[in-house]
């Protein structure tokens, strides 16, 4: 009888605000790299790609190294999304951990989409051995995170 009950639809609420989360959480990285961090060329409209009186336009160097550049930040910022999620939050903030780590998620696969087609293609394995590590490595912790105050002292028997 002294059981609380969640109010109607409070499980759908949470499945959507850990959606909003995810999908806030991947725009306001992709946006932030990609709003100051310049191309090659400076004005955002010198990528590969189709040109009207040659055919496809030969990719330089320097775009390579953009596109290595961009991978590593948001491989990076992955990988501390998925710790902040995982480690910082305990479990009253499943809703909020769960949309980081979707959000964590994009930003990941947005890096791998740039990786694609990058110079040092090496690096991206390295990330992406970072990422793993970083989710695998807080298992112990999934459930609660890191605790924030000193535990408990047992009870003498």
């Amino acid at each position: 009888m002294g059981q609380q009950r969640d109010a109607p639809l409070a499980g759908v609420f949470r499945v959507l605000y850990a959606l909003a989360a995810a999908v806030l959480t991947a725009a306001v990285v992709i946006t932030a790299v990609l709003a100051f961090y310049d191309p090659p060329g400076g004005d955002g409209e010198q990528f590969r790609g189709f040109d009207e009186s040659d055919g496809f336009v030969e990719e330089d160097e320097s775009d390579g190294n953009y596109r290595r550049n961009v991978s590593l930040i948001m491989m990076v910022t992955s990988a501390g999304v998925f710790a902040t999620s995982i480690l910082a939050l305990g479990s009253r903030f499943n809703a909020l951990r769960s949309g980081l780590l979707l959000g964590g998620l994009a930003t990941y696969l947005t890096g791998v989409g740039f990786w694609a087609e990058a110079n040092d293609q090496w690096m991206g394995f390295v990330l992406t051995l970072l990422a793993f590590a970083t989710v695998v490595g807080s298992y112990p912790w999934l459930e609660e995170g890191l605790p924030l105050g000193s535990r408990e002292k047992p009870a003498a028997l």
